[in-house]
This record gives C-alpha cells, structure tokens and sequence, in this order.
C-alpha cells in the first residue's frame, strides 16, 4: 500500500513538473526581458521538481525494499511461530503422555498396595481369630480341670459321708 502511494506521488509530481513545463513554453513570447528571468525560473523550479522527484524514487525503492525485507521476516517470524507451536505442541503431547503413564502407574500400584492390605487384613484376622481360639479352648480346658478340682474337693467330702453312711447301714442290716 505504501508502495502503491509513493508511486501515484511520484506520477503527481512528475505531471505537475512536465505540466508547468508546458505552461511556461506556452507563455513565453520574443522580445519580452522577463522571458530570460521565466526561463531562469523554470529552470531553477524544473530542476527542483527533478530533484524531488529523484528524491521521491529513491525513497519509493527504499520503501519498496524495506516492504519486501518486512515481508520477508513477517514470512520467516510466521514459520518461527509455526515451528515453536508445533514443537509446543509435540512437547504437550508427551508431558500428557508421561502423566498418563504415571498416573497408570500410580493407580496400579494402589490397587497392588489395596490388594495386599486385603490379603493382610484378612490374614490377621485368620491369626486373631485362632489365637482366640486357642486362648478360649486353653481357657474352657483350665476352668474344666479346675471346675473338677473344686467339684471334687466340694463332692469328696459328701462322698466320703455317703460311704461311710452305706457302710453303717450295710453294718446294720447285717
């Protein structure tokens, strides 16, 4: 656009010169002494219009290279962008992929630790519950022998009055 602009500037400038050119020539009459101080004048002004318009090309050119060295580096920042983005992206795509695996790897290894907290719970309780066993059946056998004990030692003395009472009353019928 920019281009475009100083191009139509310097089409503008060089009618405008070309015209005044035209202009002066056609006023121009013999004899007249202000003839030599127009021509003075449309020479000086045609040579500063040249001048502008030699100006005005050479800044078109540099515009016109700066336009294309802009284009340029719009062009490689572009690609720049696409490559850090598609490398962005191919970087987001393992980091999501690692912590998938991770997470997998983590949900593996609860369900693996859940497991043998199970097997371990349940085992523990297989313990308790013989070591309870054994404790109930060591103590119902102590309280037997000692419930035994204290029958006898309770029964033995009404078992020796017994005897004795037979015994008398064998005596006595006999």
């Amino acid at each position: 656009m920019i281009v475009t602009i100083v191009t139509i500037l310097a089409f503008i400038a060089g009618g405008g010169i070309a015209g005044l050119i035209a202009w002066f020539l056609s006023q121009k009459t013999p004899g007249q002494p202000e003839t030599h101080a127009k021509n003075q004048y449309l020479i000086k002004e045609n040579t500063r219009l040249l001048t502008e318009n030699q100006d005005l090309k050479t800044k078109e050119k540099q515009w016109i290279e700066q336009s294309a060295k802009l284009k340029a580096d719009n062009q490689y920042l572009k690609q720049e962008s696409q490559n850090i983005e598609n490398r962005f992206q191919k970087e987001l795509k393992a980091t999501q992929d690692r912590s998938q695996l991770k997470l997998a790897e983590k949900e593996e290894h609860f369900r693996q630790m859940e497991q043998k907290t199970r097997e371990l719970a349940e085992k523990a309780k297989t313990e308790f519950e013989n070591t309870a066993r054994k404790i109930i059946e060591q103590n119902t056998k102590s309280h037997r022998e000692e419930a035994n004990k204290n029958l006898t030692f309770i029964l033995s003395p009404f078992k020796e009055d017994l005897e004795n009472f037979k015994k008398s009353l064998q005596n006595i019928n006999s």
